[in-house]
């Protein structure tokens, strides 16, 4: 049985999500495989969704969380220039401590979405590495920090050691990885239909179904939010658990869903961040998108631009996605749904599949 260890960053959802994606398949073409998963902040999140006695899903922190000055969802520059700085000073600790397990474990293959570190445990093993992802560190710390940290050419330097780097949609650039393919959308795939979703929890054809997530405390919503919303009586908004306040409007996304996908699959639009998870699941559902950016963030800047370029959505300022502002966009969705029938190959193939073939001469 070979073994393959796959680190996945610790921030945000859509590393955890397309990584699930990836696992699934991995499994389920290769059934002799055995996969160990290395996370921190997603942990709870993984190994809920990959029950399969092949996978050993483990904590470990791999990389860090950009802080957000909650206000503005704007990076807080200081705060992210400290956390950068203490994350780097681990990385001899965690290099020597990863090659010694992967020596014990017998791996044989490292992947790694996105964190640098893995690349170099790979080459003191002696095994090759795959990044798959849609970014790399040293580009977004080199647009945050500009001149400002030294670590840039360290992580550079690390995934120029990878085997091989897949590309997801959505990209930015991603030049230190000196063998890299353009692949198509890594995303989990449906497995409630839309309409057998809406029976489930009662929706109606009438009603407008839309998916929002604002990211932010549900006190820093405007005041008036929910008088407001109360009034658009043909829109149902399913949110997480904690904006689940008494409303007949608002149906709270349980916290232990792990299928968020087929949430976002039965809805007209989807309200959210530019973050790569909700974004990759509502362009597999083609379900319009309207998104915020956070200022500094190039892979927001990516998304967005992409999103426009498509006609699949549109972008917004974060004022009006807490207010309910971005209702009145919501009279745009079926323009965007109609241009999903010309979006490209990239975003309908399965991604997962693709990879599989570029990873088959690392496996066999």
């Amino acid at each position: 049985m070979r073994t393959l260890c796959y680190y996945v960053s610790d921030y945000g959802a859509g590393h955890a999500t397309r990584s699930i994606a990836l696992i699934r398949a991995l499994l389920s073409s290769y059934p002799s495989l055995r996969i160990i998963v290395k996370s921190d902040g997603p942990f709870a999140f993984l190994a809920r969704s990959l029950c399969d006695p092949r996978v050993t899903v483990m904590r470990y922190r791999n990389d860090i969380s950009i802080p957000l000055i909650p206000s503005i969802e704007a990076v807080d520059i200081d705060a992210t220039e400290s956390l950068l700085c203490e994350w780097h000073e681990t990385w001899d600790s965690y290099i020597a401590r990863e090659v010694q397990f992967c020596r014990e474990e017998g791996v044989s293959l490292i992947l790694s979405d996105i964190a640098p570190q893995p690349f170099l445990v790979a080459d003191d093993v002696g095994v090759p590495s795959i990044a798959i992802s849609n970014f790399s560190w040293d580009a977004i710390y080199e647009h945050l920090l500009p001149g400002r940290s030294g670590c840039v050419s360290d992580m550079r330097s690390a995934y120029s050691r990878a085997s091989l780097a897949c590309i997801l949609p959505f990209h930015i650039p991603m030049t230190a990885f000196k063998k890299s393919v353009s692949v198509s959308l890594l995303v989990r795939a449906v497995t409630v239909p839309r309409q057998q979703m809406r029976e489930r929890l009662g929706f109606s054809e009438e009603d407008r179904v839309i998916f929002f997530n604002p990211r932010c405390p549900p006190d820093q919503l405007k005041p008036d939010f929910f008088r407001e919303l109360a009034r658009e009586r043909s829109i149902r908004i399913v949110m997480p658990s904690a904006y689940a306040a008494d409303h007949p409007h608002i149906i709270p996304l349980p916290p232990d869903e792990t299928e968020s996908q087929n949430w976002i699959g039965m809805c007209e639009g989807v309200v959210t961040r530019c973050g790569y998870s909700t974004v990759s699941e509502a362009v597999q559902a083609h379900v319009p998108l309207i998104v915020w950016e956070r200022p500094g963030f190039c892979e927001d800047m990516a998304i967005a631009s992409t999103i426009r370029r498509l006609g699949i959505g549109m972008a917004l300022e974060y004022r009006q996605i807490r207010s309910l502002d971005w209702i009145l966009s919501l009279q745009k969705i079926p323009l965007y749904k109609q241009h999903y029938e010309r979006t490209g190959t990239e975003y309908t193939n399965n991604g997962s599949e693709e990879i599989l073939t570029h990873l088959k001469e690392f496996i066999l």
